[in-house]
């Protein structure tokens, strides 16, 4: 049975890879090497943190000298952190059972009423605060409507069972507190690299303890042998708010990951999830880091930016960023996780609980209500790449959204990839993010300037809702504008699309108007018949090597500058090894895999896919192509290349939606150009020859295969086919 596996483990390729992200605004003083002292806050999640002073200067803590040091070389330590990353991606991905589903992949409704399992964990320098016992966490768990002086609006059963509009129920045993034999530090205590050294023991060592007071086979909910969830809740903070460096940093992981087997009461214990008692000495946590976790179960991905360089991502207004920090009972300005931001358009969405309105024709949209209050969300595609759209939702300070920082109509563009979902890097590249808003103020301020300013300022982060001043209507010609990344059916980087006359009403309702806008220019004949699916030339690298019969040495090594938008590398971040070459690419290094993915095209009927390739000097014999996300079938999949020249592939295949293939060489590095997928039509039109048999008889052919003439100086500036060969006017 299929219903509600995938609950707790469609995150089947990123589990080990989420973690809560740094609570935003802690400042603390630290103690460095030559006894000098410094104001600086926290940043960074599980797999990297470190703390910056108001000159951006940043540190880490030595265990040696029990002080803090500046971090000499922070893009060495951001490429590590990257590659732990795609190591367990890549290890997560070779594990994979057939039968579990795929991070962001299709899967049935999240409906019904399911049990969840949270251990109370006590270490053996650290217990829970007076009063904090199994008790009050059931009701803090369980209890419908809970509330408390503490400053809590609802429960984690509460919070579910809202996001779902009651669809979708969590029934939690809570059972403990248990004690650990080793003290906080054992666990929690950092690595050289900034990592806690032994969190999956601490689970391990948990379960067996707890294992008397529940039976672990009521948690396997589709009968694999495996429980789908366990919850950890330690005593005392976590590292990523007011914890020390002896903490335990919250997230979610699997113990097979770190070398770790347990089977209790008939069942495989893997998936596990933590976080802490308290987000200060004083104050206990809210719901909110437990809700952001669960979620990762559900198989959301984080949506801060998990590579620490400036991206914008979603802010207050997303429970996977830092709204699972809202809400401030104490009053002392950090936010304590007492009302974490509800379920975006998207999420919801994603679990099957809001099938939002697609608009297409010209309509006037009237009394919108809040997403909290049940309303409606609508969603805009880029027509010819469905994966990348606009959602528009009312955002609300009620409900769960009572802590938000603004209010009002929240555009929210999502550019959705698999490789980026799986790799729990959705908004990793700052200048390509995948679920972000628009900011309606056109304002992504991601720095701070002086030791109090917030490393983001909420009014900034409130200004995101339409309207703003005076800005009430999203366009192309708009600022910011309507914009997209892949090229629309109007052969436009822009959304065929004015939303317009955004009001928000006293009943906290809101309307717009929105009407149908395409760019007055004609689109080519390839985009009006559909023939070419995808076509990318490199035609914008200027540098050396390929074309100008340069195969290694000093070579390649310009800025890599597509035709097109979303070309990845399977497992380093983009651009680490990416480069321009003479109107072709070079990808790989001497020490990093070339492995690439193309951006995602149609597949919708069968395919001729066509490139040319060729090794770095020696190198790479081979070529393989994979369908790394969609349903296609390859014909041909390994093509061997001759050294010092181009070799000329194709393949065909069939499949339906979109579809990404990546190139595979046999070494590190090799060379790419040319990569074309030509829809097989039957409507006349003849296919495009290869430049092997291009008519030559001073013929021109434009990047379409259509004939325009014989006297280039006649023709507009542009790309062109001539004997063979492309030319540049």
């Amino acid at each position: 049975m299929k219903k509600i596996f995938t609950l707790f483990v469609l995150l089947a390729s990123v589990l080990s890879l989420s973690a809560a992200p740094a609570q935003r605004g802690l400042w603390r003083t630290i103690r460095l090497a030559d006894g000098t002292e410094r104001r600086a806050r926290l940043c960074g999640d599980e797999f990297m943190h470190y703390l910056r002073d108001a000159a951006r200067q940043r540190y880490r803590y030595d265990s040696t000298t029990a002080a803090y040091v500046p971090i000499a070389d922070f893009g060495s330590l951001t490429t590590k952190a990257a590659g732990r990353r795609q190591r367990v991606a890549r290890a997560r991905a070779a594990r994979r059972s057939a039968t579990r589903a795929v991070l962001g992949a299709a899967h049935q409704v999240y409906a019904g009423t399911k049990r969840g399992l949270i251990i109370l964990v006590e270490f053996k320098d650290k217990q829970f605060a007076q009063g904090h016992d199994n008790a009050l966490f059931q009701r803090i768990a369980n209890e419908e409507g809970y509330q408390s002086a503490d400053g809590f609006r609802g429960s984690v059963r509460d919070y579910f069972k809202s996001q779902s509009a009651g669809q979708f129920v969590i029934d939690f045993d809570v059972v403990g507190p248990v004690q650990l034999p080793q003290n906080c530090s054992y666990y929690g205590g950092n690595d050289a690299e900034g990592a806690d050294r032994h969190p999956a023991q601490m689970v391990a060592t948990a379960c067996r303890l707890a294992d008397d007071e529940t039976d672990f086979s009521k948690y396997d909910w589709d009968g694999d042998g495996a429980a789908d969830e366990v919850y950890i809740l330690y005593a005392g903070e976590g590292e990523n708010a007011n914890g020390g460096e002896e903490t335990v940093w919250p997230h979610q992981s699997e113990l097979s990951y770190n070398g770790l087997q347990l089977k209790l009461d008939g069942v495989m214990i893997d998936t596990y999830a933590c976080s802490a008692e308290l987000s200060s000495a004083a104050q206990i946590n809210g719901i909110g880091t437990l809700c952001h976790e669960f979620s990762h179960c559900l198989g959301l991905p984080d949506m801060y930016d998990v590579t620490y360089q400036g991206g914008y991502g979603m802010q207050n207004w997303d429970v996977m960023d830092q709204g699972s920090y809202n809400g401030d009972a104490n009053g002392d300005g950090y936010g304590d996780g007492m009302v974490p931001a509800a379920y975006t358009a998207y999420e919801r969405m994603y679990a099957g609980w809001l099938t939002p309105r697609e608009l297409t024709a010209d309509t006037l949209i009237s009394s919108m209500r809040p997403l909290t209050d049940g309303g409606e969300a609508y969603i805009i595609y880029n027509k010819v790449h469905h994966d990348e759209f606009y959602l528009l939702e009312n955002r609300q300070q009620t409900g769960w959204d009572a802590q938000l920082y603004g209010a009002g109509l929240l555009a929210v563009h999502v550019d959705y990839d698999a490789v980026a979902w799986r790799s729990n890097n959705v908004n990793g590249t700052t200048d390509h993010q995948r679920c972000t808003p628009v900011a309606a103020d056109n304002s992504y301020n991601t720095v701070f300037t002086q030791e109090m300013e917030e490393y983001l300022d909420a009014g900034d982060i409130g200004a995101d809702a339409y309207p703003c001043a005076s800005n009430d209507s999203l366009t192309r010609h708009s600022q910011p504008a309507a914009a997209l990344y892949a090229a629309n059916a109007d052969h436009t980087r822009f959304l065929n699309a004015k939303i317009l006359h955004i009001r928000q009403h006293k009943d906290l309702s809101m309307s717009f108007e929105f009407k149908t806008d395409s760019a007055t220019v004609e689109p080519s004949d390839s985009v009006k018949t559909g023939r070419y699916t995808f076509y990318e030339t490199f035609d914008q690298c200027n540098g050396t090597g390929g074309n100008d019969d340069i195969w290694s040495g000093s070579t390649a090594q310009s800025s890599f500058l597509p035709d097109n938008d979303g070309w990845a590398l399977a497992y380093y971040p983009a651009g680490t090894a990416m480069y321009g070459a003479n109107k072709c690419a070079r990808f790989g290094t001497g020490t990093k895999d070339g492995s690439v993915i193309t951006p995602a095209f149609s597949a919708d009927d069968v395919t001729t896919f066509s490139f040319k390739a060729a090794p770095w000097s020696r190198e790479t014999t081979d070529i393989i192509l994979t369908v790394q996300s969609g349903t296609a079938i390859l014909g041909t999949e390994t093509f061997s290349l001759t050294p010092g020249k181009w070799t000329s592939c194709t393949t065909t295949f069939k499949g339906s939606g979109t579809v990404r293939i990546q190139f595979t060489g046999s070494k590190m590095r090799f060379f790419l150009d040319d990569v074309r997928a030509v829809k097989t039509v039957a409507n006349g039109i003849r296919q495009l020859p290869s430049p092997a048999v291009m008519p030559s008889a001073g013929r021109i052919y434009n990047l379409n295969g259509q004939y325009v003439g014989t006297r280039l100086q006649s023709l507009p500036k542009g790309v062109y086919i001539m004997n063979g060969r492309k030319v540049v006017k």
